[in-house]
Parts: structure tokens; sequence; C-alpha cells
């Protein structure tokens, strides 16, 4: 029985793949020759559109699309560049259908305005002015309107009801000249997961019988397969130039009182002696767009509620923690104080609550914005520039999409997504530019690129702003100065690797001979990595985070050195350029420490190692050290003109000091102070005053009050002498 049902299912399939074949066989095609007469009949009626660029305000149009989505890749082939056409003193072209006897069909470039400097209609040799009067809705195309009647040209005559099967004409510009092609219409039928179903003729294409009587336009490069796309563009859906005037204003004025111009204010950063601004920059930079060392950053806000609003800042952890104040702009330049609400886990922007709501706030989609593809859609710029809120408005158009990171689709559209909002014509927010937050094991990849904006759709944002308190990041917060230092630890001291250490070792595969990994050379007592069993001589592979896609490598950067002066060198050294100068312990705060930071504490990760042939792991929480040189409490003395710190764990360690052990470090020295004259130098020990062990900066601010004579107890690299000082 089962062998005759599959029997009888063979022979059906066989019968219906001769049928295809037969169809395939029976379906007419035309000679060559005829073909080139149906295009010689239509070439009168085809025009190719010259867009001529203008910059404005010095700022030059984006890249413009050529009239198609490529079938193999699904990415739209981009042409030219606005400034490359502009420098070639060339136009941007497309073709066109003539559909009236001064109406032209052309796919919609949504090019704004202000950088069109004319627009003309090209029949031939015959070249007309031409103006957009209409937007088609659901077709990617608009209507120009010509200042005359082209001299020879004439207009197209369609047929809804002429008969299959049928031809696709095409107007494109290949090798240099523009060509018309003409081909059968493909009848193959794609069906999409929601079950929608079409054909895919070449985009930009007229529709023709077989006699070369014209059908209909397709501008999409999407027939749907009911044959309803078999009518004339004159009963397309589409809103006039003027209607879209009103429309913009419309949106102008919503933009005008939810998209808003924010000022964040930030503490200065510290400069950490031995190393430079920019490479702080270098070190803490998770985007290249914002400075980690501003003090005042200007950005765009989207009130989403009457009382909140979505900053789009992408922060680092380092200088959220520095974030004092946020203000929020309306139109008039008046403000409304922010106070900071979280920051987004998976995309680079802030949360703030404004202390007066806003009139009105934007209405987020719940739609797709995909869905929308190709159909008019509004479009507002809106950026900040300085204390300037920049606004433009224009219509656009989605033309596709990508799958990207957590598998969502980001809507492609023509242009950069830099600062584009677009909205329905309802005035629903559809997508928003935003920075995509990269995790601490893709931070490094592609960083010459920067972390640019992408299209988000708003129907993925809005679940994450209704639940808002589970997609925070709680380590990207404001924090006071004093904590702002915090720093995780695993509690080692790590040397670099190289080549010639990794052979050594017998880690050459390991470590890509030499490339990643650290060899550890100190563990601090009971220090996370103490307390695993952790030892010097190992070698720290990689780290594995929760929630990361891969692997982090370990790969010290080369820190600046620090100095190992024998005393009497140190002597040597004018105080000016030894304040300017690195400890002369290895930093708590480097590579590697700032890694586990950027990880966040309380997070769980798995550490790798290497010894003695073997690897293995151990399972941490990113933990805070204990205070540290560059975060321990100091105290600026101007009756010594000197300023002092506690002794921490590290600088302990470099000292030979335990912790019952008196002292305050120097760490600074005013130049011409009393210190400075007795040639009291930068880390300089002190451990007595008058006798009295100074055990912190507050005993040591305390032994100098009321005193008309001062013996300090002074430590150099070892060595100890004493400092007479008389005060008043």
């Amino acid at each position: 029985m089962k062998g005759r049902i599959q029997a009888r299912l063979l022979w059906v399939v066989l019968l219906l793949a001769t049928g295809a074949v037969g169809l395939a066989e029976e379906q007419p095609r035309l000679e060559p020759v005829k073909q080139a007469r149906i295009v010689e009949a239509i070439n009168p009626s085809l025009a190719v559109i010259e867009y001529t660029l203008r910059y404005d305000k010095s700022r030059a149009p984006g890249t413009l699309d050529t009239s198609y989505i490529c079938p193999n890749c699904g990415r739209p082939h981009m042409r030219h560049s606005g400034e490359e056409l502009i420098r070639e003193q060339r136009p941007f072209e497309e073709a066109g259908f003539l559909v009236g006897a001064k109406t032209v069909v052309t796919r919609d470039i949504a090019l704004d305005p202000r950088f069109m400097q004319s627009l003309r209609v090209r029949f031939g040799d015959d070249i007309i002015e031409g103006r957009v009067t209409a937007c088609a809705i659901n077709e990617c195309a608009v209507f120009i309107e010509l200042s005359r009647e082209p001299s020879r040209a004439k207009p197209l005559v369609f047929d809804a009801a002429a008969p299959g099967p049928y031809l696709a004409l095409t107007h494109t510009e290949a090798n240099g000249t523009w060509t018309t092609t003409v081909r059968p219409l493909a009848l193959d039928v794609s069906v999409t997961k929601e079950d929608t179903r079409f054909i895919a003729p070449p985009p930009s294409s007229l529709i023709l019988d077989m006699s070369g009587k014209p059908v209909a336009i397709a501008m999409n490069g999407e027939l749907a397969i009911d044959e309803t796309w078999k009518k004339s563009p004159a009963s397309w859906s589409a809103i006039s130039a003027e209607e879209m005037s009103l429309k913009r204003e419309a949106l102008r004025k919503l933009a005008d009182e939810t998209i808003l111009r924010v000022s964040l204010h930030f503490r200065s950063p510290k400069t950490k002696k031995g190393e430079d601004v920019m490479a702080q920059i270098w070190h803490s930079s998770q985007s290249e767009q914002v400075d980690p060392s501003a003090t005042e950053l200007d950005a765009v806000g989207v009130c989403f509620e009457p009382r909140r609003v979505l900053v789009l800042a992408n922060l680092t952890q380092e200088m959220t923690a520095r974030l004092e104040e946020i203000r929020v702009y309306d139109g008039a330049g008046k403000h409304r104080a922010g106070a900071f609400a979280g920051t987004l886990k998976d995309y680079g922007a802030l949360v703030a609550t404004i202390e007066r709501p806003v009139a009105q706030h934007l209405e987020l989609s719940e739609k797709r914005a995909i869905d929308f593809r190709h159909q008019l859609l509004l479009r507002a710029e809106v950026g900040a520039a300085g204390e300037q809120r920049t606004a433009y408005f224009w219509h656009g158009r989605i033309l596709g999409g990508e799958q990207g990171p957590q598998r969502r689709l980001y809507p492609r559209f023509s242009g950069e997504p830099n600062n584009v909002y677009l909205f329905d014509l309802d005035n629903r927010l559809l997508a928003l530019p935003i920075c995509l937050r990269r995790g601490v094991s893709t931070r490094t990849e592609r960083q010459w690129e920067g972390n640019r904006p992408v299209a988000l759709a708003a129907s993925d944002l809005k679940p994450v702003l209704a639940a808002l308190a589970g997609n925070l990041d709680t380590n990207n917060v404001p924090l006071s100065e004093e904590h702002a230092a915090r720093v995780a630890w695993l509690g080692v001291v790590l040397q670099p690797m190289d080549r010639k250490l990794a052979r050594a070792k017998g880690c050459s595969e390991q470590t890509r001979n030499g490339e990643t990994g650290a060899l550890i050379v100190d563990v601090f007592p009971d220090s996370p990595a103490a307390l695993s069993g952790i030892a010097p001589g190992m070698i720290l592979l990689r780290l594995i985070v929760v929630g990361e896609p891969k692997p982090v490598d370990v790969k010290l950067e080369r820190e600046q050195p620090s100095f190992s002066f024998p005393p009497e060198m140190l002597d040597q050294v004018p105080s000016e350029y030894l304040d300017k100068m690195p400890p002369p312990w290895p930093a708590v705060e480097n590579s590697f420490s700032r890694l586990l930071t950027d990880i966040g504490f309380g997070r769980q990760y798995t550490a790798e190692f290497f010894h003695e042939g073997k690897e293995f792991s151990k399972e941490f929480l990113v933990t805070a050290s204990p205070v540290h040189y560059a975060s321990a409490l100091r105290h600026k003395s101007d009756l010594l003109g000197v300023t002092v710190r506690d002794l921490t764990f590290e600088v302990r360690r470099h000292l030979r000091k335990k912790a019952d052990d008196a002292g305050v470090i120097i760490s600074k020295i005013e130049l011409g102070g009393k210190a400075d004259v007795a040639e009291i130098k930068s880390y300089d020990l002190i451990t007595h005053i008058n006798g009295k062990p100074v055990m912190n900066v507050g005993e040591f601010e305390k032994h100098l009050r009321g005193e008309g004579e001062l013996n300090l107890s002074i430590e150099r690299m070892g060595t100890a002498h004493q400092v007479r000082l008389k005060v008043q």
C-alpha cells in the first residue's frame, strides 16, 4: 500500500514537472527583430531625469541610490556620492516615463530640495525644465511636471486589460550610454514568511504585452500575483506637493516639541601622570564619536513620554560616571532640568526624567518598519551643533531591511542614518538613529570605523522603554568623584607576553606566539586571584564573560613605564619634571583592569590560564579593588606646598611597607613652596612629624596645626633623612 502511494506521488510530480516544462516551452518568445521594433516604438516616451546637485551650508548631499535593490545581495546598489557628482560637475541621472502630455513618472530618490540646483528632463537632445508635483504613496515614484510639452516625445497609453504573457522594458545607463532592454516578464513567484506573494520584475520597468502595448509601470521590483498592478500610473494613490508641504509643516511642529537639544555637563577628567590626553581617550573610548575627555556635550533627546526623554548619546562608563547635569532645551531656548534615570544596556542612549512635562510626546509605532517598504514616509533630520538645534524636513522611503544584532531587522533607506527620523503619514515614529552598544569582546573590532548610528525600528525600541528597569546597565551610571575612581581587579601584577617569553614558557600556541596572554609576576594577598589559588609564573590567557559572544583575549597595552631611580639620581631630577612622570610603582589601573571594569562590577566571568603545559580555568566575579593610589584620600598643604596621599596596597608593596607602618606619600610639590626649597621630592614618604607617626592624611593635617617648627622624617627610595622647616 505504501509503495503504491509513493509511486502515485512520483507520477504526479513528474506530470507536474512535465507540464511546467511544457508551459515554459509554449510561452511565446519574440524574435530579436520584433523586440527591437518594440524598443523603437517605446523609445520616444523614455526620458532621463537630470538632478544637478549643490552644497547647502558647506554640506554635500549624501549617497544617492540607483533605481533598484539587487536581487542577488538584497542591498541597494549605490552609484555615486553627491559630493563626487558635484566635484565632477555632472548631474545624477534617473530613468523616467512620459505618461502625460507634460507629466513624467520616475523613481523617487527622496532628494531634499536644498541640495537640488536644478531638475531637467531630457528626451534625446530635447531638454526641458521640470518640478516634482506629486509623490506616489505605495509606489517608489514621483510625478514631474514639465514646463512645456516635448517636441518629439509621445505619452504612453496604458491598457490594463491587455492579456499576458508580458514583456519588461528597462531604460538604464550601461557602459556610459543609456540602453533600453526588453525581456520576457518572468512569472516566478516568491512567498515571504508573512505570506506576501509576488513576482519580481526589474525595478523601474515598463510592463508591455507581446505587441508592445503598455500595461503598467513597476517601480518597486515587486508585483502582486493577483494582477492588481495592471493599471496606469494615473490611478496610483498619490499626494500632491502642496499636501506634502502641509504634512511636513505638521511634522515640523511636532518635532520642535518632541525632538529636542539636550546639553550634558560633566566633571573634568583627571589627567594621569605619564599619560597624555590622547592616550586616555584611546584607552577609554568606546565610541569615537564622543570625546571622552569632554566636559560638555550637546545631543538630541526624544520625548517618548510627557516627562521622560531618551538622550541619544553613546557614553562610556567612565564618561557617564562624570555626568553632573542634564538640560533639555525647547524651541524657545528655555531649558528643563533633567534627572538621570538610567543607561540602556544594548543601545547608546540614556533616559532622563524632566522636571516639567512636555505638551506633546512621540508615539512609537508598533508596526514593523520593514512593512512600510517603498511606501511614502515623512523624514526629519534633527541634530545638535553647539548650542543650536538643526532640523530639516522632507520625505523618505524604506528601501529594504538588513538583519543585524540580536536578529533584529534594521530598515535601510537612501543616505546615512545619522540624525534621520522616519515617520508614517500620521506622524508615528517608525525609525530613529541610535548606536548599538558593543560588548567588551567585540569593542576593539573595526575600531577605526567608529561606532556609527543605525536606523532602529521604533517597534523594537518600544518594548525596551516599556520595561525600562530590566533594560538598564547598572554599571553605567553617574558616580561621585570618589566612586568614579573605582577600578576592578583580579589582584595580579602582569607582564606582557612576547615571542621569546612565550617560547620560554612553552605557550606559543596558546598565546599566538606571544601576541596575547600575560605572565603573572605577583599576586596580592587576599585578592580574588590569591583566594582562587593563582600564583606567580602562571599565564593568564583569556576571559569568557557571561553574555558575551566571544572570548576576550588578554592583551596588555604597553603602559607608560614606571621609573626606578637610584636615590642619588632622584635628587638630580627637577620637581617640575618629576611631577609629570608616572609613579615608580605599576598602576592598578591598566588595560586589563579597565577591561574588567568595562565588563561591569558583579558580572561573572571565567578566566583561562596556562601553567606547566596545561590549561585550566577559574570562575570569578568582577570586584572592585581596594583603594589605590589614584583614588586615595589626599590633602593639599598650602603651608608646605605639598599634596600627600594615604599609602595604598600597591604603594606599600612597592615600598615594602607593612599595613601598620606609618607614612603618607607626597604626590605633588608646588614650585617655590617650602617643601620645594627644602628639596623634598614627589614620591617621598613622610613617616613622622616632630617625632609623631603619621598614619594617614588626616593625621598629617592635624600634626601641621599650631606648630612653629616642623621636623619631618622623610624616606626616599629606602633612605631616611630629616628635614626641618620653620612655619608660621
